[in-house]
């Protein structure tokens, strides 16, 4: 169990679930650590991403964050080199926009509608000092829907602010 793990983090969610992750392995290059988390308390599991706040993180349909106080940070969205797209290519997916996240705010960063309907969830987990350096830590997991949705962008993110994913 990763709880157990020598250098494994712990935190819980205000839904009161508890999730653990082992130190992120960090590449050379680009600084980005990944790791896996894992709940105790559901069957919850996903990736976490560790991505230095002097750099911003990008991936998905996140293009920057940048920090402004404490925990909290702006995070701009848009259709970065094509992502939405590539994997949609039924929806146009010509946007940008920014919004302030705080730390656990949990949101849809894209979705599909295609025959197995899908949407990608991000938790921000706020900063991390890791190895004396400062990070925006935030995970992801997959949720597979019963129905098809609606994937307009930005809308889907947009609305998605505020919903209570259980996590």
């Amino acid at each position: 169990m990763i709880h157990q793990k020598e250098n494994s983090t712990c935190f819980t969610t205000p839904s009161m679930n508890y999730f653990c992750y082992e130190k992120p392995r960090f590449s050379d290059n680009s600084k980005e650590g990944v790791s896996i988390v894992r709940s105790n308390t559901t069957e919850t599991f996903g990736e976490l991403h560790a991505e230095p706040t002097d750099r911003g993180s990008s991936y998905f349909t996140m293009k920057n964050m940048t920090r402004i106080k404490g925990d909290t940070a702006m995070i701009t969205f848009t259709d970065r080199d094509g992502y939405v797209y590539e994997r949609h290519a039924k929806t146009a997916a010509n946007f940008e926009f920014s919004t302030i996240v705080e730390k656990f705010d949990t949101f849809v960063s894209d979705c599909n509608n295609e025959e197995n309907p899908r949407v990608t969830i991000i938790q921000y987990l706020g900063i991390a000092t890791i190895d004396g350096l400062d990070y925006f830590v935030t995970w992801h997991t997959g949720g597979d829907l019963e129905n098809p949705i609606s994937c307009d962008y930005p809308q889907i993110i947009k609305y998605s602010f505020g919903h209570d994913f259980g996590i």
